[in-house]
């Protein structure tokens, strides 16, 4: 092959690769996007929000199946489901077949809060505040009792960054047992529901047994559980559940038991 010939052959060959790419981008601007398929990073049983709700969201938000998936901005659908407050990370990525992929990690909430006004809202693992205005409720532990309504739950902000005030300290403090309860899977077996009584002062309510553990407050959890747990375990469990009404671990180095009628 002569020079000339070598020009134009590689002249011939670039031509067919920019009609090749232009009719690939002309074909892939006309995939319509088809399905939103979720997957959710974690097997946690106790999140808050399900597959279908999510993709419910995503078509409000921006209408994306039946759209042309090389036109939808996924820079800005991620900020959107990220936006949402049970997400704590996500991933979003398309496919040839038209496919949209959502990876979503979830935060995991330990406890519901019902403050006095019924204002309901959900504390995950890192003290993030997690407004409770989705469809699924997942079951697990609940505060209820006399707990102000000191705000309107900002949706992930983080507990300690919110409550700073006396009163807001209460909700710190049933953050604290809560988070510590989620740990253990003997005290996860063993509590139903945080209350806090008209003096402020934090209760247990177990699954098991008409008792009420009073702690008063998170100060010293880790004495008062240990306590707790030596009468559990080398007491209760050989006298009996319904033995006491109250025990009573808010005092410093002793354990308060009131008889049971």
């Amino acid at each position: 092959m002569n020079r000339k010939q070598s020009i134009v052959f590689w002249f011939v060959v670039a031509i067919y690769l920019v009609v090749a790419i232009g009719f690939s981008e002309q074909k892939q601007d006309e995939i319509i996007c088809n399905k939103i398929e979720i997957s959710f990073s974690d097997n946690a049983k106790k999140h808050l929000l399900e597959k279908d709700e999510l993709i419910e969201l995503i078509q409000t938000n921006e209408k994306v199946i039946g759209f042309p998936i090389e036109r939808i901005n996924i820079a800005q659908l991620e900020k959107y489901v990220e936006s949402l407050a049970p997400v704590k990370h996500t991933q979003v990525y398309k496919t040839i077949d038209g496919v949209l992929k959502v990876d979503v990690e979830q935060r995991i909430p330990i406890i519901r809060i019902i403050d006095n006004f019924s204002n309901s809202y959900f504390i995950d693992k890192e003290g993030t505040i997690l407004k409770s205005n989705y469809k699924y409720s997942p079951h697990i532990l609940v505060a209820t009792g006399t707990i102000p309504d000191v705000i309107s739950p900002i949706a992930k902000s983080k507990v300690f960054n919110i409550f700073s005030n006396t009163n807001e300290d209460l909700v710190q403090d049933i953050y604290k047992i809560a988070l510590k309860i989620s740990e253990d899977e003997f005290w996860k077996a063993q509590f139903v529901q945080i209350y806090v009584n008209d003096k402020k002062s934090i209760e247990l309510i177990p699954r098991v047994g008409n008792h009420i553990i009073e702690l008063g407050s998170a100060q010293k959890l880790d004495d008062k559980l240990f306590k707790l747990r030596v009468l559990y375990t080398e007491g209760l469990s050989n006298k009996g559940w319904n033995q006491y009404s109250r025990i009573v671990l808010k005092y410093e180095n002793q354990v308060v038991c009131e008889k049971a009628d």
